[in-house]
């Protein structure tokens, strides 16, 4: 499926397959080569907790599960990349309140935000009692002014494996959903900004000689305790290489030399590809992890376990 070759799948290879389909263009030219690590495909076992209830419930995501959500996902527009900028275009990109403090996150579709398990789960306390979703316009400051809309959780989901996790391993779980309904308006999320799309990215991808870039996109701050939606964007580093973070599995994350502070954890990690004059932004991880400006942002990939989680669970 990785049509122009660039080791990751995206909306880039979607869209040469469709034109080419459409136009009947075909070609004499095959190209020969290895294929890529298999990305992960394992089924996995979640917890839901219940914010009417206040309950949680356990169940199980495999490869057979056939139920999808069914909502389309739109492109959002191309940004610059310069690093450590206001973020002005990722409207999409929302900010987290609960009693644990600040996160970030993104919209999967009309009732799904994707975030990092650890702003919502704590193992002294357990699962958040209260969660918020607040949605900024491009003025990327947290004021009331820039407030577009807000929702409030109905439930929320994270891997058991991160739940259980005792060792540094967890991080390579460390990804959750949230469920909203309606806010106030009776509007959903998708009547306010647009869906991301999903990419997934081969461990080739992290190790190729020619370096790809991403984007880390998320709320925090910088200066006088001013609140903004930040993005960085860097270029990706293999992991393994990396011996002050052994512990993250480079087959479960990934990472770039994007700034990362406080804050950001569950925000978007996405890459930019393009074919003729269409620019296409797919998310690759979830943001949760990272350094101070000047150092690594980390974070879950993307593969067909999360996008099974996010697309086709029926528990939702």
């Amino acid at each position: 499926m990785d049509v122009n070759q660039d080791k990751i799948v995206d909306m880039t290879d979607s869209y040469i397959i469709m034109y080419k389909d459409a136009y009947h263009i075909t070609t004499e030219e095959r190209v020969t080569k290895d294929l890529y690590t298999v990305p992960d495909n394992s089924g996995r076992y979640y917890w839901k907790y219940n914010c009417g209830t206040k309950s949680s419930s356990r169940y199980y995501l495999g490869s057979t599960t056939s139920t999808l959500n069914s909502v389309e996902d739109d492109m959002i527009s191309t940004m610059s990349t310069s690093p450590d900028n206001y973020d002005y275009v990722n409207t999409n990109v929302v900010r987290l309140i609960t009693n644990y403090g600040s996160g970030s996150g993104f919209v999967v579709n009309d009732h799904i935000i994707a975030t990092a398990a650890h702003c919502l789960y704590h193992d002294d306390d357990g699962f958040a009692t209260s969660v918020k979703v607040n949605i900024y316009n491009e003025k990327a400051n947290v004021s009331s002014a820039n407030l577009v809309a807000s929702f409030n959780a109905e439930s929320y989901h994270i891997p058991e494996l991160y739940k259980n996790q005792t060792s540094s391993k967890r991080d390579s779980y460390d990804y959750a959903l949230i469920y909203v309904g309606t806010d106030s308006h009776g509007k959903g999320l998708l009547d306010y900004v647009s869906a991301w799309d999903f990419a997934v990215p081969s461990l080739e991808f992290s190790k190729a000689q020619n370096k790809k870039e991403l984007t880390s996109s998320g709320f925090t701050y910088y200066d006088n305790n001013i609140w903004f939606r930040y993005f960085s964007t860097g270029e990706v580093f293999d992991f393994s290489a990396d011996p002050n973070e052994s512990h993250n599995l480079p087959n479960l994350r990934i990472a770039s030399l994007a700034a990362s502070k406080g804050g950001k954890s569950g925000g978007a990690i996405y890459y930019t590809s393009s074919y003729g004059y269409s620019t296409y932004n797919s998310i690759v991880a979830v943001l949760t992890g990272g350094k101070d400006a000047g150092s690594n942002t980390w974070g879950t990939k993307i593969n067909p376990t999360l996008l099974r989680f996010y697309k086709r669970n029926p528990y939702i």
